[in-house]
């Protein structure tokens, strides 16, 4: 019988995934991190667990589910690149992209309130998702921040892109069934919710809108007895947010935030939207997101981008839909709870393709099975049914589940980055860089090489460092808006013969067709210094490099202390694209396998190899300038003009350059392939 402890490292499944590692698993299933071997890239494998498959009745909420996420058209859910069943087991799969980034709840709690033009934005990204939805007939019934997940973009001209996660528990109008309960989280759910007979509209996904976009401005929950500071007990919390919800005046956003002490003013315009917004009549709130986000423009004085939302379904069903007795899926925790509203839910599987599917993932071995922060007084808890939703808490522990994954770096002392933060503790980070608090960390290695040597403490401040080295794309971005140089297509060094220039030189990336998203190389000292203080930013110490790659355990390698492999890292194995480097011996030191990149691979291309903070190939595709002259430990000012790079590269023959306290040097004019850069501040 099939059994998910088995899925070892390198084990091949559906004869297309080669298992890297576990994510995460629950009563139901279990997450792996594979690469798909047709493409290289990494994915994140889902598997129904063999005695839920077992189920007819399973399977077809299994297909339910397909049919639901293959009907949304929108670049802000997250794809399924493939899905179906076994041969060898029987076991439905599911394989999704994989994000890198945070959930909205977390971002705010890190970042603080977003400005009026920020959250319009970010809404407007949410709506095309939602607008897609519900353009199909779909709605999502449990929009939160925490199912707003600000990936890592891939365009250089962009933070984040945003994904609206958990369409698993979402509702197929055309398709639903009566009686099913309510599905959502309380302090986000629309008072039609609460109803076990619930009318449930895309007007009920606008209720939850104007709620995050509160949430979004002020940083608060719009209802006071999130707050759980009335003494009443978890009970008399319950019980006065449903009081809120369903009796009691709405008051205009503005004064709410006033009474929250909210640091910002919030203008009439918004009152005015978030009124009818979260009108307790779904008749009188905005039709569908894409009214909701054209409102709001129209209110505000934003001009929204083409693309921000799709266009409107001609027409929605006149009579509202009831619900499906069977239950709609609804994810489980990475532990296996099932309680409603877990923060941390994601992906829910089904066994057709193409289907788009919901899977975060923020690099770290740490699940996060909660995004409530651990302060007190505890507030009303999300995740708890209230009594109004006991029917719908104990289908979804009878229902199929979905196994929630939201990996987060971890911060010095192991702790999820989303537990209750010291104000000062960690500095606000922009997107795409991973925070290190201030810390003593360890630098170097005695028993190696001379200039790794001694071991040895140091201190930092807090910072922040790119999670992954800076692109040919965000380069070319500092070109044209001119604070970098153009990039250099040839590769240069002082000792370089001509025939040595020539092999290196095919591998630069600055003119090469398709290496947008692979690391600058070919790129000196001083233009490398030169993006980062264009970017407002600076090249990271060898002391801050270091405490990123390996964390506070130390690791010799940023995954731990395994060996390199072809799924860590990208190194100089069999594919090596520079025949001098090859050797039966070099190779079967490094790599007993083929890592499918020849020279540079896009950045993050190698999960397994994340470091404990987060951060992407702090070992091989590319070495990286550090701000340091290649001094012995200790001192500042030797005699050289030659610089430190860090960690590896592509053309690394040995797993001793590719260990997280490995030093070498390179004049500072030095153009090479194998040496790019990230930046920190």
């Amino acid at each position: 019988m099939f059994s998910h402890a088995d899925l070892a490292e390198g084990t091949l499944f559906a004869a297309e995934f080669r298992v890297v590692r576990r994510l995460a698993s629950g009563g139901m299933g279990a997450v792996y991190l594979a690469e798909q071997l047709s493409t290289g890239r990494p994915r994140a494998l889902k598997l129904m667990h063999f005695g839920m498959a077992s189920s007819p009745e399973l399977r077809e909420k299994f297909a339910l589910e397909a049919r639901v996420g293959a009907r949304i058209a929108s670049e802000h859910v997250v794809e399924v690149v493939g899905a179906g069943v076994d041969a060898a087991t029987g076991t439905p799969w599911l394989a999704m992209e994989l994000l890198v980034g945070d959930d909205l709840s977390a971002t705010v709690r890190s970042h603080g309130p977003f400005t009026l033009a920020e959250s319009a934005a970010i809404l407007g990204q949410v709506c095309h998702a939602l607008g897609a939805a519900h353009a199909a007939g779909i709605v999502h019934r449990d929009l939160k921040p925490a199912n707003v997940f600000l990936a890592h973009s891939k365009r250089a001209q962009e933070a984040y892109t945003v994904k609206v996660l958990d369409f698993g528990i979402a509702k197929l109008l055309e398709e639903a069934r009566a009686n099913t309960g309510a599905i959502g989280s309380p302090l986000w759910m629309a008072p039609e919710q609460t109803e076990r007979s619930a009318d449930i509209s895309p007007a009920t996904d606008v209720w939850a809108l104007g709620l995050l976009a509160f949430h979004m401005l002020t940083g608060h929950e719009f209802w006071l007895a999130a707050r759980g500071d009335g003494g009443a007990g978890e009970g008399g919390r319950v019980r006065g947010f449903f009081r809120e919800l369903v009796l009691e005046p709405i008051p205009p956003a503005s004064q709410r935030a006033r009474e929250l002490g909210a640091p910002t003013t919030l203008p009439g315009s918004f009152d005015t939207w978030f009124a009818r917004a979260v009108a307790r009549e779904p008749r009188d709130r905005y039709g569908d997101a894409t009214e909701a986000y054209a409102a709001l423009c129209a209110l505000c004085g934003f001009v929204p981008p083409a693309t921000s939302v799709p266009p409107r379904r001609p027409s929605l069903p006149d009579s509202r839909p009831r619900t499906d007795p069977n239950g709609i899926v609804t994810p489980l925790s990475a532990t296996a709870n099932a309680r409603l509203g877990d923060a941390a839910t994601v992906a829910t599987g089904a066994p057709a393709a193409p289907l788009r599917a919901s899977l975060a993932v923020t690099p770290s071995d740490a699940v996060a099975d909660s995004d409530e922060p651990a302060a007190e007084p505890a507030p009303l808890p999300v995740s708890g049914p209230s009594p109004r939703v006991l029917a719908a808490g104990a289908l979804v522990l009878a229902a199929l589940g979905g196994v929630a994954v939201l990996l987060r770096p971890r911060g010095p002392a192991g702790e999820p980055e989303d537990a209750a933060v010291t104000p000062g503790a960690l500095p606000y980070c922009p997107k795409g860089m991973v925070r290190v608090a201030a810390t003593v960390g360890f630098v170097g290695a005695d028993g190696g090489p001379r200039e790794e040597q001694p071991a040895h403490t140091e201190q930092v401040n807090a910072f922040c460092m790119d999670m992954t080295e800076v692109t040919v794309a965000e380069y070319a971005e500092c070109v044209k808006r001119g604070g970098c140089r153009a990039g250099h297509k040839d590769a240069a060094w002082p000792t370089a013969t001509k025939e040595e220039r020539v092999a290196w030189s095919r591998f630069c990336n600055e003119g090469r067709d398709g290496t947008a998203e692979h690391p600058m190389n070919c790129v000196s000292f001083d233009d490398a210094a030169a993006y980062c203080r264009w970017a407002n930013k600076a090249l990271p110490t060898e002391a801050q490099w270091e405490i990123v790659a390996r964390g506070p355990e130390a690791r010799p390698f940023p995954w731990g202390h395994d060996a390199p492999t072809p799924l860590r890292v990208n190194a100089c194995d069999k594919g090596c694209g520079i025949p001098s480097r090859r050797s039966v011996d070099t190779v079967a030191a490094l790599v007993d396998g083929d890592d499918r990149w020849e020279g540079t691979s896009p950045v993050g291309a190698f999960p397994a190899g994340v470091s404990p903070f987060g951060a992407f190939d702090m070992a091989g595709n590319v070495a990286e300038w550090v701000d340091a002259p290649f001094c012995p430990y200790g001192e500042t000012a030797c005699g050289t003009v030659a610089r430190v790079v860090r960690g590896g590269s592509w053309s690394s023959v040995t797993p001793a350059s590719l260990r997280a306290t490995a030093r070498a040097k390179a004049a500072p004019d030095n153009r090479q392939p194998d040496v790019g850069f990230r930046c920190a501040k």
